[in-house]
């Protein structure tokens, strides 16, 4: 068999079967044969494989923009293949169909650091920092949280209330960081110095003994 040399546009509607097919003998060069496309660079090696068993496709490096991964019961994304493997290298982020984790060294997704399931459940080991947020019901903002008659609120003027979340006057029971506060709806109050001042009926058949 010789050799074809052609120039100009050659349009076909023919199965082409069979061969290997490639844009260059050596270098860098795109193969295609009946394994798949691969890729390969003159210093890297394969840069990239798409094999036609349904193996997973491999990529050195790059970046895939805009689109869509579907993972599905046994797919999964990971940043190495020994992440959540419970080893010394099992750091890292792994993503699947029962959430997100990040684990560190010695973990796996069950005792992972990091666990956001899809379930709706979400676990953290380590310090949480958030200026803004609601949990179980309780509103968090920068100084304070609070929800319904209840308030804790932090800077110089920290106070824990009750029966209002933001107004120690509003508020049924209050304590305040200089010491003095408030309980029975006011009715009972106490200053910085300890004098506490009362209103209503005291009731006591204790002993007082001493003094």
């Amino acid at each position: 068999m010789g050799n074809i040399v052609q120039t100009g546009n050659w349009t076909s509607t023919a199965i082409i079967t069979g061969g290997t097919f490639q844009t260059a003998a050596t270098g860098n060069r795109v193969v295609m044969d009946s394994s798949g496309l691969i890729g390969y660079h003159t210093t890297l090696g394969t840069v990239f494989k798409i094999p036609t068993n349904g193996d997973a496709p491999e990529f050195l490096n790059g970046t895939i923009k805009e689109s869509v991964i579907e993972i599905y019961t046994a797919g999964l994304m990971r940043t190495s293949a020994t992440v959540a493997n419970g080893g010394s290298n099992s750091a890292g982020i792994l993503i699947n169909n029962t959430g997100v984790y990040g684990c560190g060294a010695y973990q796996t997704t069950a005792d992972a650091n990091v666990r956001i399931l899809a379930s709706g459940a979400a676990y953290f080991n380590g310090t949480i920092t958030a200026s803004a947020g609601t949990i179980g019901g309780f509103t968090l903002a920068s100084g304070y949280l609070s929800s319904t008659n209840i308030g804790i609120i932090s800077g110089t003027s920290a106070m824990i209330l009750l029966g209002h979340a933001t107004n120690y006057t509003s508020a049924k029971i209050g304590f305040l960081n200089d010491g003095s506060g408030k309980i029975a709806a006011g009715n009972l109050t106490w200053d910085t110095s300890g004098n506490i001042t009362g209103s209503g009926t005291w009731t006591n058949n204790a002993i007082i003994t001493g003094g």
